[in-house]
């Protein structure tokens, strides 16, 4: 193992993650293209990776995703992109999960349990682009985060870092009905993200958010039961039937624009200088 000497605090934990993998099924392959109404916010990603990812020489490329744990990104970059395809994450079980869905779905690739603040030494500097698909906003230091993601990518390597948008109604209504999951993320909205990675001499090229509406609560139980949690299953229940709702509108008649309040997601893209 390599410590990094970047010290941040992990508002989630390692246990939490755990425990949540624990009663998560795989998730679904991304099929590319798929229609479906659930898959709205994966097309709407996939939509954001195929027009700004083909400017970057890709062939042959390395990538890693740093908390990988039941994640079905890297077999989607892995086969849309031909990205050979290394995992990290620090929950065995999630490991384990990941290992399961490249079996399923076909991919060969390495998938490590490691803290990404103390990884082995041989991930460092190796990749030509590293992933995070909901990770930098659990530490109080995004830069610091960004900084631990830096290090396993070649000094013009590429970083692809999402976050929820909890500053806007999505993390208001999180707040209201699972307040211990919404503490365990750090607020940062699209600003903060792009001063975090410029901090760390990255290059953006794409920075915004995604989706129109996405009104997903997050009910896993964190430290003890969820108070009224039949009720709020219920408010649960008629926020996804209004986003059902609004995609079926975009679906049929026209898509609705993004926003810092009504979208669930931001997507940066940015290059490291050499």
């Amino acid at each position: 193992m390599s410590e990094l000497n970047i010290e941040t605090v992990d508002k989630a934990g390692e246990d939490y993650w755990s425990e949540v993998w624990k009663n998560t099924p795989l998730p679904d392959k991304i099929i590319s293209g798929d229609k479906k109404l659930k898959n709205h916010i994966l097309r709407a990603f996939e939509k954001v990776f195929k027009e700004n990812l083909p400017q970057f020489d890709l062939k042959g490329k390395s990538i890693i995703e740093v908390g990988c744990g039941n994640s079905v990104w890297l077999p989607y970059f892995a086969e849309t992109f031909n990205l050979i395809p290394t995992g990290l994450d620090y929950s065995e079980f999630g490991c384990e999960q990941e290992r399961k869905i490249f079996q399923r779905d076909g991919i060969s690739g390495e998938v490590y349990c490691a803290d990404m603040f103390n990884p082995p030494a041989e991930l460092l500097g190796k990749f030509d682009i590293v992933l995070s698909m909901g990770v930098v906003e659990h530490f109080e230091d995004t830069a610091k985060a960004i900084k631990a993601m830096k290090s396993y990518i070649k000094p013009d390597g590429i970083i692809i870092t999402t976050i929820p948008n909890n500053v806007g109604l999505t993390g208001w209504l999180q707040k209201l009905i699972n307040r211990p999951v919404y503490d365990i993320h750090n607020i940062i909205d699209k600003n903060d993200l792009e001063v975090a990675h410029r901090e760390n001499d990255f290059e953006i090229f794409f920075s915004e958010y995604v989706v129109s509406v996405g009104l997903h609560m997050n009910l896993d139980v964190k430290d003890k039961p969820i108070k009224n949690l039949k009720f709020k299953k219920i408010i649960a229940k008629g926020l996804s039937v209004i986003t059902s709702v609004v995609w079926l509108f975009e679906k049929y008649i026209f898509k609705l624009p993004s926003s810092s309040f009504f979208s669930p997601a931001v997507i940066l893209i940015a290059k490291g200088k050499k």
